[in-house]
This record gives structure tokens, C-alpha cells and sequence, in this order.
């Protein structure tokens, strides 16, 4: 069974900050969860900002005996859990499909940024047991 949704800009782009933090927590990079509060909750995190840093370092010395700025890479397979990196797959197609479309329209010097970000990157599946999503842009 195939799926399609529709979505605008701005809904893209939430689904692509979830996807990275799907598969960023996947490969141990708790920190993420601090960048998040900060971002949603900081009136509340500010307060707190040392106990949170030390608390996501201390979940992250337990559970993996990590160091606070170690963490797996997404191609891990005997670590990082399939969703994960399925995550990090569907992110893959969709953030090259959303740089392509940006760059239909600029010129050579406008686009040399975007051509040559990440999001422009050759897909390399960090999940081959699951095939790779599609992207279809359609424009208004």
C-alpha cells in the first residue's frame, strides 16, 4: 500500500526538523533534546539549563556509556534502530527534492549555495532494507 500527502512549505519543513530529530536521538545525539526545550520551552529551560545539560549527559553515560558529545553514526546498523535511519533516509530525499525546487528560478551565482549544500547530496541509503521514498513537488 502507497501513500501521498500533501503538504505546504511550512509543513515541510517541520516534517524535516522531525525526521532529523528522529534520527539524531536514534544515534545517541541526546543533545538534540536540549536544542529542542530551548527552542519550545526556554522560558522554563533557562532556569534550568545546567541540571537539563548534565541530566541529558548523565542519560547518555548510562545508557551508552558516552561521553556527552559522542554518539553513533546513522549508518550503525547493529546500533541504530531501522526507524531511525529510516528517518534519516526520508529526510535524505526529501530535503534534496526541497533544495532542487528552490533552485529552479536562480541564476548560476544565486544557486551555487544550494548546489553544493548537503541537501544536494547523492541519496545513500542508511536503511537498504526498506525501499526509498518518492517525492513528487507540485506547484500551485
Amino acid at each position: 500500500m502507497k501513500y501521498q500527502i500533501t503538504v505546504t512549505e511550512e509543513q515541510l519543513r517541520v516534517i524535516l526538523k522531525t525526521l532529523d530529530l528522529y534520527s539524531r536521538m536514534g544515534m545517541g545525539q541526546l543533545e538534540v533534546v536540549e536544542e529542542f526545550l530551548r527552542l519550545h520551552f526556554w522560558n522554563r529551560v533557562s532556569l534550568h539549563q545546567e541540571a537539563v545539560s548534565q541530566g541529558i549527559s548523565e542519560i547518555k553515560r548510562l545508557l551508552w556509556d558516552f561521553h556527552p558529545s559522542s554518539s553513533w553514526g546513522i549508518y550503525n546498523q547493529e546500533v541504530v534502530s531501522q526507524e531511525c535511519r529510516e528517518a534519516y533516509d526520508i529526510q535524505q530525499v526529501v530535503r534534496k527534492a526541497h533544495a532542487e525546487q528552490r533552485l529552479q528560478g536562480l541564476d548560476e551565482e544565486a544557486g551555487k549555495g544550494i548546489r553544493y549544500s548537503v541537501s544536494m547530496s547523492d541519496y545513500l541509503p542508511s536503511n537498504p532494507e526498506w525501499p526509498p521514498v518518492t517525492i513528487k513537488v507540485v506547484l500551485d
